[in-house]
């Protein structure tokens, strides 16, 4: 998933929803993230006739690390075998909530993303699965009684997102039409 703000070129009228019901040519099930991807570029290149690039450009990132080397957080635990992956974010304005199981530290990552505002990179050098539930303000103001999320990962996961510079990537939009009807 890319972050709005590292896509360009595109026209005032992408912020519009569109209905669009769509099955594979070959009816095949879609099971996997990747197809699901796939699939949904597929759509976007034949119905909008999207075409884009890549560019990379250096900027700011955060690189998640451990708070202390060799420690992990009370509410950071080793996944279960056999349990299933999965994660969920959720906020109501002001509060802000995070349930992961079974994800790796690079899937952790890549998930805070969104919930940072910038690209998170795994520094952590922490091989497995992990699960948790965190809890954090969605902003901060005085009358908040909840940490920030910054506090709430040192706190409970004895992780931490430090700023640094890191490679980004950022979609140029070359194309795009209004979508053909069926």
């Amino acid at each position: 998933m890319t972050d709005d703000s590292r896509i360009s070129g595109e026209p005032a009228w992408v912020d519009q929803s569109f209905d669009i019901n769509a099955t594979t040519a070959d009816h095949a099930e879609i099971t996997t993230p990747q197809q699901f991807q796939e699939f949904l570029l597929s759509l976007l290149e034949s119905r909008f006739q999207l075409k884009f690039h890549r560019e990379q450009v250096d900027g700011p990132v955060y690189w998640l690390e451990l708070d202390r080397p060799g420690k992990l957080g009370s509410d950071l635990k080793p996944s279960p075998p056999g349990s299933e992956p999965n994660m969920s974010t959720n906020s109501n304005g002001s509060r802000a909530s995070m349930k992961v199981s079974n994800m790796s530290m690079a899937e952790i990552a890549a998930t805070l993303t969104r919930q940072s505002g910038r690209p998170v990179e795994d520094h952590t050098g922490i091989p497995g699965k992990f699960s948790f539930q965190i809890e954090w303000a969605a902003q901060q103001s005085p009358e908040s009684t909840l940490p920030s999320l910054f506090t709430v990962l040192k706190e409970q996961l004895g992780l931490k997102l430090q700023p640094a510079k890191g490679t980004i990537e950022h979609i140029i939009i070359d194309k795009i039409a209004r979508p053909s009807a069926n």
